[in-house]
């Protein structure tokens, strides 16, 4: 019977007058997940390691943190706030205000891109003794209600547009010969963030299975191609300062570098 007490009390707190239990009141955050991670990245790590030169991996790194971390606070109309989540080992996940405009978002993911390409062409290309046919970033975006709970001290969430956002941006490799700068959107957040805009990249119908997801079943999506425009045009890259062992001038403050740099 005491066995039985004690596991009818798992999860729940004492209320103030310390005799009767309550259960935790579960918060939902709505959020729009942002999943993305470097093509090629096991590959390149590799051959970085194997020619003693693994430093620039970790200055790449240390550059996409930094930017990220100086976009993470600008306020419209210069940027968009968000949440930089967790790192994944070769990528992040970002999680969005549930209300930023789809023209905030386009902006931001496009100008993510147009950084991973400088801070590869700075730091990675020119220390590989092979370049790995794909190069780039893949991403994966949905929106949903997530749950933030402890675990071991830390912060962590959980919910289906997570799973769904690493799961489409895993599902970019899948469907895509050369899924660099593209991302694979949800049909529903597509609609509803983009759909009354002109949005100036290639957009297409797409349909993939994802695991545990639906069954397994077809899950509708947008594949956005960052890197042609509608006609299917490639896009410039704009030119970025690159002088002295620093991370390429990725559109964000020396300011901001002088305060991390610390």
């Amino acid at each position: 019977m005491r066995t039985l007490e004690r596991r009818a009390s798992i999860g729940r707190q004492f209320t103030p007058d310390n005799n009767l239990y309550a259960m935790p009141v579960t918060i939902k955050h709505a959020r729009i997940v942002v999943v993305f991670d470097v093509c090629s990245s096991s590959q390149i790590m590799e051959d970085l390691l194997l020619s003693e030169r693994f430093t620039r991996y970790e200055a790449f790194l240390t550059c996409i943190k930094r930017w990220l971390i100086d976009q993470s606070s600008k306020q419209p109309p210069v940027g968009v706030p968000f949440e930089l989540y967790k790192f994944t080992g070769d990528g992040w996940i970002l999680l969005f205000h549930a209300s930023t405009a789809g023209e905030a978002l386009l902006a931001f993911i496009r100008g993510l891109c147009e950084m991973v390409s400088a801070e590869l062409a700075r730091h990675i290309i020119p220390s590989l003794s092979s370049v790995p046919a794909v190069l780039g970033a893949t991403l994966g975006i949905e929106k949903g209600n997530l749950v933030k709970m402890k675990m071991n001290k830390r912060e962590e969430y959980v919910g289906r547009a997570l799973n769904i956002a690493r799961r489409l941006q895993n599902a970019v490799k899948n469907i895509e010969p050369s899924p660099g700068y593209k991302a694979l959107v949800s049909a529903s957040l597509c609609n509803e963030c983009f759909g009354q805009l002109s949005v100036p990249y290639k957009v297409e119908f797409a349909t993939c299975p994802l695991r545990n997801i639906l069954g397994g079943s077809g899950f509708a999506c947008r594949k956005i191609d960052l890197a042609v425009d509608a006609t299917r045009q490639a896009l410039p890259w704009p030119e970025h300062e690159t002088s002295g062992w620093t991370c390429a001038r990725s559109n964000w403050d020396k300011s901001a570098i002088a305060a991390l740099d610390g």
